[in-house]
């Protein structure tokens, strides 16, 4: 089978547990795992049009406290070209000189995991959206940097650093240039992150009336609406139809009017709290027509 190399990468543990540049298998094992999960999640992130699937090699153990050097191939098949065309392949493609676009999105996801542990996520990532041209890319690494499995995974290549002695762990690109490190506290912090339940999302059709119309700026300001279970709200409008008729003054919204929308919905429970903490955004909304302007409420079911 024809390979063609994505990168390589070099995972360095530091400390005097390894001044004899040796390290149990059991405790290496699991890192080495590890690495080609999240290699595969980062791929399948950054080149949805790919059907192939990368594979994780040691290629040498280099001199050292303890570095195992790996590659990342892919199999060459008759589909690769939607690799090459990718919107987020080339939206990370000339994200660094050091290393492979993949390999620098592994560091960015590693580095926004720790920041989150850490509870430092003032990371941001706008030099990697500068390089790239666009924010494809950034949405995919935050995506990544909140997947529960992807945070297991990388818990799994920080986990040696348990073992007594070993003190660091450093991500490096192929020139050796440094990506992100990990020292002993920021691991522990690491290994205890638990990750935050994921809020549920629903579709609500309802029937509400507008508060606060944002006549001159519909769709970057938030919308208050009156709805029936909820009270007053504060929604975000994605309608674009609806966003171009409000500019141009074709909508009424004198005292009363009714609209009937399709809210999104997402909750998210908190402890501590009675209710749910609620994000709204109006996926379309319409006017009432003026026969049916009945009561307040209205449900349609």
């Amino acid at each position: 089978m024809s390979l063609v190399k994505l990168g390589e990468f070099s995972a360095h543990y530091d400390g005097p547990a390894l001044d004899d540049h040796e390290m149990d298998v059991t405790t290496l094992g699991p890192a080495l795992l590890s690495f080609g999960y999240i290699v595969r999640a980062v791929h399948k992130g950054l080149y949805p049009l790919d059907k192939a699937v990368p594979t994780v090699r040691v290629q040498e153990f280099k001199p050292g406290s303890f570095e195992v050097l790996m590659v990342i191939d892919l199999p060459l098949i008759d589909n690769l070209a939607g690799f090459f065309t990718s919107q987020k392949a080339t939206a990370v493609v000339n994200a660094s000189a050091m290393a492979s676009p993949i390999v620098v999105a592994i560091a960015w996801v590693a580095r926004k995991i720790k920041a989150k542990a850490t509870g430092n996520d003032t990371e941001n990532i706008d030099e990697l959206i500068t390089q790239a041209g666009d924010e494809i890319a950034s949405k995919v690494i935050d995506e990544l940097a909140n997947d529960k499995r992807v945070i297991e995974h990388y818990k799994q290549v920080v986990k040696p650093l348990e073992t007594n002695d070993i003190e660091e762990f450093t991500l490096k690109g192929q020139d050796g240039s440094v990506l992100e490190t990990v020292n002993e506290i920021e691991a522990e912090h690491i290994l205890n992150f638990e990750v935050p339940e994921a809020p549920t999302v629903r579709r609500e059709t309802c029937i509400v009336e507008i508060g606060t119309p944002q006549i001159a700026k519909p769709m970057q300001r938030k919308w208050r609406l009156e709805h029936d279970a909820y009270g007053s709200i504060s929604a975000t409008l994605l309608d674009e139809d609806f966003a171009t008729m409000v500019v141009q003054g074709k909508v009424n919204f004198h005292s009363g009017a009714l609209f009937k929308a399709l809210l999104r919905v997402e909750e998210l429970d908190v402890e501590g709290e009675p209710e749910p903490r609620r994000k709204f955004e109006i996926i379309t909304i319409k006017p009432v027509p003026t026969g049916e302007q009945t009561t307040l409420f209205d449900e349609d079911h």
